[in-house]
Parts: C-alpha cells; sequence; structure tokens
C-alpha cells in the first residue's frame, strides 16, 4: 500500500515543476546525516553476509533517496502546482479514510472481499485480516495531520467539524480493528499537534527532541521486561505479553554484541529457542522485536543506534534555530512525529519497505503544509 502511495507523490511532484530553490544547509545537513547512518547499517552487513540482507539493504537505501528527492521537489513546487498537489494529499488521505470508515462499519468487509483469508482457524484469519487493515491506519496517520493543518488554512469556520471526522475514523479504525498502536499513536501525536501549534518551530524541536530520547530510551524496555515475574506477564493483554517476552529475550542478545550489533536485517533469523505463550507457540523473535530502537541496536550495536540518535537529535537542533515556520506545518509535523513514533516503537520493523515508504510520504505530506498564496496561517513566519 505504502509503494503506490509514495510513488503517486513523487510523481506528482515531478509532473508539476522542478524544485525553483537550491539546497538549503538544513538539506544538505539531513543528506549527511541520512548517508551516514545508510553507511553504517550496510557495515553492519559484514555481519550478516546473506543475500537477501544485502538485497534488502539495497532496496531501503532507494526507498530512502526516493523519499529525500520526493521532498525536495516539493519544497521547489510553483504556487499553481503546490495548490495542486495539496488538493490530491486532501483527496488521498479522504479515499483511505472512506476505505477505513466501510471497514470499521461493514467488520472488515473490504478485505474480506479483497483479501480473503486462507486459514481455517477463525481467529487467525481475523488476525490476519486486521493486519492488513492497521497497514491502512498507519498509511492514513501519514496524511492526517497534514490533511487536518490543510483543512484548517482552508476552512478554518469549519474545522471542528473537519478535526472530528477525521480523528473519529482513526480513533474508531484502532478502535475496531484491535490496534492498540493506533490508540497510543493517536494519544501522543494529539498533544505534539498543540505542541506544534502553540509554540511554532520551539513545539517541533521539542517533538523532534522528543523521538530522539525515546529512542535512547527504548531499549531498556528489555531489561525492565527481563524483571518482570509471571504474574505481571500474565495481568498484560496477549499482544503485549508477547512483545515484552519478546524484549526481555533481546536484552541480553543486545549485550552479547554491544558495539556493532548482529548484523544488519539479522533479527528474522534469531528464532530459537521458540517459547509458549498462552497455549501458542512463538518464535524468540517474531520476524522483528517490534520495537525500531531495539531492533536498530541488536543489529547495528549502540554505535548504530547512537549515529540515528544523533540524526533525530540533530533535526531537533535544526528546528529550534529555524525560528519562523508556519504554525500549522510545525503542529502537522509534530504530530506526525509522534504519532508515527508511537508505532515505530511498538509495531514495525525498522526495515520494511512499506513502513520506510510511509515515513517518506509523512515527510512529503508534511513538506506540502505551506500557503500556496499568502495565509496569514500558513505564512512562513508565525503569526
Amino acid at each position: 500500500m505504502g509503494l503506490p502511495l509514495l510513488a503517486v507523490a513523487i510523481l506528482l511532484a515531478w509532473g508539476a515543476a522542478r524544485p525553483s530553490a537550491p539546497l538549503t544547509s538544513r538539506d544538505w545537513s539531513g543528506l549527511l546525516a541520512l548517508l551516514v547512518c545508510l553507511l553504517w547499517y550496510g557495515a553492519s552487513l559484514a555481519q550478516n553476509r546473506k543475500p537477501s540482507a544485502l538485497a534488502n539493504f539495497a532496496e531501503i537505501s532507494v526507498i530512502l533517496a526516493a523519499s529525500f528527492v520526493g521532498r525536495l521537489w516539493i519544497t521547489g513546487l510553483t504556487s499553481a502546482s503546490l495548490a495542486l498537489v495539496q488538493r490530491a494529499m486532501i483527496a488521498a488521505g479522504a479515499i483511505l479514510g472512506l476505505y477505513l470508515l466501510i471497514e470499521i462499519v461493514g467488520d472488515m468487509a473490504l478485505q474480506r472481499e479483497l483479501a480473503p483469508p486462507a486459514d481455517a482457524d477463525p481467529r487467525a484469519a481475523r488476525i490476519a485480516l486486521q493486519r492488513n487493515d492497521h497497514h491502512a491506519v498507519v498509511v492514513y496517520l501519514a496524511l492526517v495531520w497534514p490533511a487536518i493543518a490543510l483543512l484548517y488554512g482552508a476552512f478554518r469556520h469549519a474545522v471542528a467539524m473537519f478535526i472530528t471526522i477525521l480523528l473519529a475514523i482513526l480513533i474508531g479504525a484502532a478502535w475496531r480493528l484491535d490496534f492498540d498502536a493506533g490508540l497510543l499513536s493517536f494519544a501522543l501525536g494529539a498533544p505534539c499537534f498543540l505542541l506544534g501549534y502553540l509554540l511554532h518551530a520551539r513545539g517541533l524541536a521539542i517533538a523532534w527532541a522528543l523521538a530522539a530520547a525515546l529512542f535512547a530510551l527504548s531499549p531498556l524496555l528489555g531489561l525492565f521486561a527481563l524483571r518482570l515475574d509471571e504474574a505481571a506477564f500474565a495481568a498484560m493483554p496477549h499482544s503485549w505479553e508477547v512483545r515484552a517476552r519478546m524484549w526481555a529475550d533481546i536484552w541480553p542478545m543486545i549485550l552479547e554484541r554491544p558495539w556493532f550489533g548482529w548484523g544488519f536485517d539479522a533479527a528474522r533469523d534469531l528464532t530459537e529457542p521458540t517459547r509458549l505463550v498462552r497455549g501458542h507457540e512463538w518464535p524468540l523473535i517474531i520476524l522483528h522485536p517490534h520495537n525500531n530502537s531495539m531492533q536498530i541496536a541488536l543489529e547495528t550495536g549502540a554505535i548504530g543506534l547512537a549515529l540515528t540518535i544523533g540524526a533525530l537529535a540533530l533535526n531537533a537542533v535544526m528546528a529550534w534555530r529555524v525560528g519562523a515556520i508556519s504554525r500549522l506545518r510545525a503542529a502537522a509535523t509534530s504530530a506526525t512525529i509522534g504519532s508515527l513514533l508511537a508505532i515505530g516503537l511498538t509495531s514495525y520493523g525498522v526495515w520494511q519497505e512499506w513502513w520506510l515508504m510511509t515515513l517518506g510520504l509523512a515527510a512529503m505530506a508534511c513538506a506540502l503544509v505551506r500557503p500556496a498564496k499568502a495565509d496569514p496561517h500558513l505564512s512562513q513566519k508565525a503569526p
């Protein structure tokens, strides 16, 4: 789902106009930080030389490069082209919101038609359907906060209605589809939106700093989980118990190879020994640690994690130095950072292609939140 949306966004940006502004120092700093992280992630392939890992690294490098280039093209759009792409982004968000609304009301009716589950076990079949719709919720998160900001700029008198509808779909989808991480993403994204709206660039800097801090602290979840007793595990919802037991097992593995890690994309091969949780057998690591920070620490070591945290901190510093920024762009970007941060630290693998495409789509959507014409709420100087 992420690939078509990312491709459409890049093609629209490319076809509408070439960038009219040169690269800024912030662009160069961001590109350098991205390259340094990628170089280290690639170097960790020395610890995991499987051809599939090399192919996956090449693929994510292309995705990240395309995302960076797509964002630059959006930055250089003319006013007329910008207005066109803004409408396309809002339309994409509305279509995805309508899809989720149908899934909420119809108990995943569209998924049952489009991808009928092959598993005869009703519970496993339902989980498979929910997994697909969970991805749709995450892509919706990449669009909903920028869409709210743009709609507010265009229809301020009806903003309460727009916000209520868009966020009700998000909350309803997360609740009806048993997507706890989706509810958590709203719980973190909403206050981040207010933070960016009230404090402008300073609020955006705080959101980036929060991301850096949580990335630094997240691996310690393994140490915390390691000290839990069976009663504490039993009191958790099933999905969180599986996560907690997995994180407890991952912590000693991080300490076993603390500096360089086990190698890029190695987590999917670390499956033994299996564990039994509430009558179901699970591998040691279920494809990935379900925590982006912990996965980077496990596979690329403390050095890889430090470089990633440094890149996030660099964004915080650059945002703090900007000073003047659209309050709605700061709000949309801060909320998107908070929402996707909650997802990344609880749910998906950091190298999953669709997840990286969604992050790229989110970056481009946030870059669209700027005025296509003069508007005090979308102006580049904070009112």
